[in-house]
C-alpha cells in the first residue's frame, strides 16, 4: 500500500530536531506548540514508528527517527528545489538573455528599451560573453534567449543578418613583413577565421595582444597595437579595404536562439529584437 507522507509535517520534524525543543521549532514552523506535536502524533502513525525519544525535559531521535530524518531531509530539499525550478517560469522571473561582447550596444540596446516600455513590471537578467558558451549555457537551460554568432544551431530557421567580416586597424600595420594581431582569446570564431585567412594567403603573422574583453580589444586597436577583425558593428572604427592586400575574410551570421520551454515574455523579446535588427539591416542598405 502506498503511503504518501504529509510534507508539513516532515519540514516540522526536521525543523525540532534541528532547534532540539519543540518550543523553538514551534516558532520556526509558525504554529502552536500543541499543533506542532500533533503534526508529529499524525506522522509517527503514518510511520508505525516513534520518531522521538523522551530523555527528562529533552527529546532525542528514536533509531527509526534517526534514519527517518535523512529521507526527510533529502525529501524537503527535493520540494523545495522543484517550487524553485517551476517558479522560474512565471511571468514575473526574470529573463535570462545571453548576448556575445559585440552586442551590449546598438539594435540590442533599442529591443532592451522597447521591451521595459511594454513590460515595466518585467525584469532581465542579461549574461555577456562568448557565443559558443552562451549558446552552450542555452542549451544547459541556464539561459532562455542567446544572441551571437556561430552555426545556429537551435537558433531560428534563419539568422537575424549575415554580415562579411572586414579588417580593422591602422592603416599602416598591413605594410609590416610580420602583421601584428589584437584578438580574443581562444575559443573566438573571429580570430580563427582572421588566422585562417592568412595562412591560406601566406601572410606571415603574430599575437601582439590578446584578450577576453571587447572593450581592452577595442582600446588596443584603437592604440595600433594589432590588427583584428569584427564584423560592421564596429564601423566607428578604422576598417582597412582590398587596397590594404589583406586576404578576403569569409561572411559571418548573428543567430538568436530561445529555449523551446522560454516564459512568454522572452518571445516578446526576441520578436523585438528580431525587429531592430531588421531595422538596422533596411539602415545599412539605404
Amino acid at each position: 500500500m502506498t503511503i504518501n507522507l504529509p510534507m508539513e509535517a516532515l519540514r516540522s520534524f526536521a525543523a525540532i530536531v534541528e532547534h532540539g525543543s519543540m518550543v523553538k521549532a514551534a516558532d520556526h514552523v509558525y504554529l502552536s506548540q500543541s499543533a506542532l506535536s500533533l503534526q508529529i502524533k499524525r506522522l509517527e502513525e503514518v510511520l508505525g514508528r516513534p520518531l522521538f525519544l523522551r530523555e527528562g525535559k529533552r527529546l532525542a531521535l528514536s533509531p527509526a527517527g534517526g534514519t527517518f530524518l535523512v529521507f526527510a531531509q533529502r525529501m524537503l530539499t527535493l520540494n523545495d528545489e522543484a517550487v524553485a525550478a517551476v517558479a522560474e517560469f512565471g511571468e514575473d522571473a526574470p529573463i535570462r538573455v545571453g548576448l556575445a561582447q559585440d552586442f551590449v550596444d546598438g539594435p540590442i540596446a533599442v529591443a532592451l528599451a522597447a521591451f521595459q516600455d511594454l513590460q515595466s513590471d518585467a525584469s532581465l537578467k542579461v549574461q555577456v560573453g562568448f557565443s559558443s558558451a552562451l549558446f552552450a549555457s542555452l542549451k544547459r537551460g541556464e539561459l532562455d534567449l542567446a544572441l551571437g554568432f556561430g552555426d545556429g544551431a537551435g537558433a531560428d530557421e534563419a539568422p537575424l543578418r549575415v554580415d562579411a567580416l572586414t579588417w580593422i586597424g591602422r592603416q599602416d600595420l598591413p605594410t609590416r613583413e610580420v602583421l601584428p594581431l589584437a584578438m580574443l582569446e581562444s575559443p573566438c570564431l573571429f580570430r580563427d577565421a582572421a588566422i585562417a585567412a592568412l595562412d591560406k594567403a601566406g601572410r606571415p603573422w603574430r599575437i601582439a595582444m590578446e584578450t577576453r574583453d571587447l572593450s581592452n580589444l577595442r582600446a588596443a586597436v584603437q592604440a595600433g597595437v594589432g590588427l583584428t577583425c569584427r564584423t560592421p558593428f564596429w564601423s566607428d572604427l578604422h576598417t582597412l579595404d582590398r587596397t590594404a592586400a589583406l586576404p578576403r575574410l569569409p561572411a559571418v551570421a548573428t543567430w538568436l536562439a530561445a529555449r523551446p520551454d522560454a516564459p512568454r515574455n522572452a518571445e516578446k523579446l526576441a520578436g523585438l529584437i528580431r525587429t531592430a535588427f531588421a531595422s538596422t539591416s533596411r539602415s545599412a542598405e539605404a
